[in-house]
């Protein structure tokens, strides 16, 4: 039964996911100049507030638009930046971001997002 709780304590000193994502792209982000972070309004949940912080230029929060989000990741590698869009794989389930922006955005145009 589906009670909210997490289903196990973290384990100190291992990294969640999202951490460990925010902290590749830090590094990243340091590295490579291309690079830029796109999120739509998951910021706090995917870790990234500390790259909004430091990189504010090449960050980008488009705000509870999915199919925007993925759209202008295309965008952006079409104009030869590196984005990274940090999405939760439930709104890539949606019948929008996958009959439509996926296939017309990115694929028909061989990006890579």
């Amino acid at each position: 039964m589906y009670t909210g709780k997490p289903l196990a304590a973290p384990v100190p000193g291992v990294l969640s996911w999202s951490e460990a994502i925010a902290r590749t792209l830090m590094r990243l982000l340091a590295l490579d100049p291309k690079l830029a972070v796109v999120t739509p309004a998951m910021a706090t949940g995917s870790e990234l507030l500390p790259i909004a912080r430091r990189y504010p230029d090449r960050f980008f929060d488009t705000g509870i638009a999915e199919e925007h989000a993925m759209t202008m990741t295309a965008a952006m590698a079409a104009g030869g930046l590196h984005p990274f869009l940090s999405i939760y794989s439930s709104f890539c389930r949606e019948r929008t971001i996958r009959f439509c922006t996926i296939p017309h955005a990115c694929i028909c145009r061989s990006l890579s997002a």
